[in-house]
């Protein structure tokens, strides 16, 4: 986003964590299950149920790519935390599955 607003001479828009918009994105969020918590009835799955069931349910490339980034990257874990949202355990577990 940075990258693009550089190039069209557009102000930089703040979308850390600390920001407005992050804390209103975060309190949205509470008023509804998470994903694992609606697919699996608040059980947690492993790391393979998980991405099984995702690709099932949603039938995106989504965990594809994240495999892919996972088996090129390292960190894939702290990204998976961040953009999940998941407990940085689960997110080693997670990145653990797909990096294979």
């Amino acid at each position: 986003m940075e990258a693009y607003e550089r190039a069209h001479h557009l102000e930089r828009v703040d979308l850390g964590l600390d920001s407005d918009f992050m804390g209103a994105v975060r309190n949205f969020g509470k008023e509804y299950r998470t994903m694992t918590e609606a697919l699996f009835d608040d059980m947690r799955p492993s790391p393979e149920a998980l991405v099984s069931e995702c690709k099932k349910f949603f039938q995106t490339p989504f965990f594809d790519a994240l495999a892919a980034f996972c088996r090129k990257e390292s960190g894939g874990e702290h990204f998976i935390h961040q953009l999940l949202g998941l407990p940085l355990s689960d997110a080693r577990a997670l990145a653990g599955e797909l990096a294979r």
